[in-house]
């Protein structure tokens, strides 16, 4: 996404229009680009005791969501006062940490339990 920064934001526009028919078609073929199986994913992790114990999969998901879209949501407003310059490189960077906090943090690993141990 750091190729198009803004695709999220119209990705975000287009999931918050009114319920006409015309904006539920667009609607409908925004929600194909997140199959079912993809969703599924940390539900499916709970499952298989791949997620830390006391970990909810639907907490999971949407820590997931958050830590990977808000960047390119936040307003311009909260990056100048944060300092933050969302360039390619920055958010590559980041992308790498996020995957680390949810390595360490959501993921079960061999030194420490799983949500059924």
């Amino acid at each position: 996404m750091s190729q198009n920064p803004d695709f999220p934001k119209l990705i975000f526009r287009t999931a918050s229009l009114k319920p006409t028919k015309k904006n539920q078609e667009l609607q409908a073929n925004l929600l194909s680009l997140f199959p079912k199986k993809r969703l599924a994913i940390f539900e499916e992790m709970h499952q298989q005791n791949r997620l830390k114990q006391g970990i909810d999969p639907m907490c999971a998901k949407m820590s997931f969501i958050s830590l990977m879209v808000f960047p390119f949501l936040m307003p311009d407003i909260f990056k100048q006062a944060l300092n933050i310059k969302t360039s390619a490189e920055f958010l590559q960077h980041l992308a790498k940490q996020n995957a680390q906090i949810l390595r360490h943090g959501l993921i079960a690993n061999e030194s420490q339990p799983s949500q059924d141990a």
